[in-house]
């Protein structure tokens, strides 16, 4: 997907290393992040000790509108056959 929104050749390693940089340090925090709120809504006996996956319910409920407004080619959908086919006969 990183490939299909990189704006040119030469940015594309620039462009993918910075998305790698946030993929680790996501990787890190994510882990603590989620073991500390899941503990924190047993403890307190939030939402009977489920905060964890109200919070993970709404934020994916969230974001995915935001799937809609990705760009056709990022989603990885083949092209639909009459585009391609008008494409040919012009």
């Amino acid at each position: 997907m990183v490939n299909d929104i990189a704006p040119s050749h030469e940015t594309l390693g620039e462009l993918n290393s910075i998305v790698l940089a946030l993929a680790s340090g996501l990787r890190a925090l994510v882990p603590a992040l989620s073991t500390s709120l899941y503990a924190i809504g047993v403890k307190y006996r939030i939402f009977g000790g489920q905060l964890f996956w109200v919070i993970l319910i709404v934020v994916s409920s969230g974001l995915l509108p935001l799937l809609r407004i990705l760009p056709e080619k990022a989603e990885g959908r083949p092209q639909r056959e009459e585009q391609s086919e008008e494409g040919e006969q012009a």
